[in-house]
């Protein structure tokens, strides 16, 4: 197998040309891509969902226990639930993508987080925390399903790889934020509920952001 060259067109075929048009389909280096604006909305959206993620990943057993009242035992049975269904939420966020457009599937995702999240001091038996976790994981492995396209989309496929190292950035940054609303959670009230309501917050406003990301268009 070869790559393909930059210029290969599939004999017979010529790209559609629409006059006055600017064109949106250059490929960002890394370095050309972090000086636009979209880079850092992007990043920023991200944040938000691998705090919401991570945060229940990092915290699904004692969440379980402390809301719902479970046992370890079923408690781990949450864990092995989160992990299925996380896998599943790949599957589903790419498939909703292609079919959907990023945004608009980023954007139900958000909305989706928020609703779980904000509920979830409520799940009081097996039954209900075991879906809303569910719930959440399927969200979480979704965002990681639809991103990738998103990058693409907005900044081209030649650097992909390395531009979306730099998009992916905002995993370890929510995975240290989360832990530290957690802390902070836990030190002041006891519990998880003030969590659950500050991450659930920024998943409103990754919601919004989502609703208002354009693609950037290279002006040369």
């Amino acid at each position: 197998m070869k790559m393909a060259a930059d210029d290969y067109k599939p004999k017979g075929w010529s790209p559609s040309v629409v006059s006055g048009s600017i064109d949106d389909s250059h490929n960002y280096t890394s370095r050309e891509m972090i000086k636009v604006p979209q880079y850092w909305f992007l990043l920023i959206m991200y944040l938000f969902t691998n705090m919401s993620g991570l945060f229940i990943i990092g915290n699904v057993s004692p969440i379980s226990q402390e809301i719902a009242g479970l046992t370890p035992v079923k408690a781990g049975l949450i864990v092995s639930i989160l992990s299925i269904t996380n896998t599943v939420g790949r599957f589903i966020g790419g498939a909703a993508t292609d079919r959907l457009g990023a945004e608009r599937v980023i954007a139900v995702i958000y909305i989706i987080n928020t609703v779980l999240l904000l509920s979830l001091s409520f799940m009081h038996n097996f039954l209900l925390i075991a879906l809303a976790i569910s719930g959440l994981a399927i969200c979480f492995g979704a965002m990681m399903g639809s991103y990738p396209s998103i990058v693409i989309d907005y900044f081209g496929g030649k650097y992909f790889s390395s531009n979306y190292a730099f998009v992916f950035l905002a995993y370890s940054i929510g995975g240290l934020l989360a832990g530290f609303i957690v802390n902070t959670s836990i030190a002041r009230t006891g519990s998880y509920h003030l969590a659950f309501m500050i991450i659930g917050g920024s998943c409103v406003i990754g919601a919004i952001m989502a609703l208002f990301a354009k693609k950037p268009i290279y002006k040369g």
